[in-house]
């Protein structure tokens, strides 16, 4: 490994942990209390993924890496730039919410929703990661590069917005998880802005990208196989 990469593994992981503190600073502060076994399994799912992931993007795909963690990509289309300002608001929203209402009283939440919950956690994990695997565009923002092709490998061959629906599984999931109801609240708004950009993103991708509407001819389904 040369010094760059040495050292864009490093910021990278350096990010990483930054974001596990505020997350568990986040949870723990306003939850008002350490004894929270939910949210300790909760920053383990997410330590976990994160942490294997990084090294297993720099090793495999380094530029996707890069655009993900180590540089700020500027959104060009106006709603794509108000879907992250939007996104960020309520993923706040939602784990204030589920802090709150999850951390300073006891769950309210049966262990068996716990449970189904954080198996959804592991799989949208999952199958984020299954999707950086196979697309090497999945950058953050809604871009079209010089030279990209359309992707019909892996999950994209069952659906044409596998990161969103993944994403969209994490929203739902991660207030359960923690023990709150009312957490998924904002968490439904975030889906709700996800399907948004989906439907703007397929414009997109339809006008900009070759061999996109054959595709999506081909894959009927955006989200949810056999609904959406």
């Amino acid at each position: 490994m040369t010094m760059p990469e040495e050292m864009s593994l490093k910021a990278a992981l350096f990010k990483i942990f930054a974001s596990i503190i505020l997350l568990g600073g986040m949870l723990f502060f306003l939850g008002g209390r350490f004894n929270w076994p939910q949210a300790w399994v909760y920053m383990f799912f997410y330590a976990a993924w994160a942490l294997g992931t990084v090294p297993w993007l720099k090793k495999h795909n380094p530029e996707l890496l890069r655009k993900r963690l180590l540089v700020t990509l500027k959104a060009k289309a106006l709603w794509d730039r108000i879907f992250i300002e939007v996104n960020l608001f309520l993923y706040v929203s939602m784990m204030v919410t589920t802090s709150l209402d999850a951390g300073l009283k006891r769950p309210e939440v049966p262990v068996y929703i716990n449970i189904l919950a954080f198996a959804g956690l592991f799989a949208g994990y999952a199958l984020i990661f299954y999707t950086f695997k196979v697309n090497k565009y999945a950058i953050k923002i809604v871009k079209v590069v010089e030279g990209q092709q359309v992707v019909s490998a892996g999950p994209y061959a069952v659906v044409r917005h596998p990161m969103y629906a993944a994403v969209s599984l994490l929203y739902l999931s991660t207030p359960p998880a923690l023990g709150s109801w009312y957490g998924l609240i904002p968490a439904a708004l975030m889906v709700l802005s996800v399907l948004f950009r989906a439907h703007f993103e397929e414009k997109t991708l339809t006008k900009e990208l070759p061999g996109y509407s054959e595709y999506a001819q081909k894959v009927k389904y955006r989200l949810i196989p056999g609904v959406w």
